[in-house]
């Protein structure tokens, strides 16, 4: 293949993935401003903040909960 049809082919490669790019900002966007409606109006307390676990080495990748109250990192 020609170093012409190569860089064409790029050049339609990159426009197609900036073209994708695009969509799915714009979509993202307008579900996270659908989104922003259904929040609450009222400020207030549910609880105080609790200091569970500390790290000072790699951050975790994940944390979750349990209806019981476990914590799991």
């Amino acid at each position: 293949m020609s170093g012409d049809k190569k860089l064409r082919k790029l050049r339609v490669f990159i426009s197609l993935f900036v073209a994708c790019v695009i969509a799915v900002s714009s979509y993202t966007q307008s579900q996270a401003a659908r989104n922003d409606r259904n929040l609450p109006t009222s400020l207030s307390t549910i609880g105080r903040i609790e200091q569970v676990a500390g790290f000072t080495g790699p951050m975790p990748t994940g944390v979750t909960v349990t209806r019981s109250g476990r914590i799991f990192v």
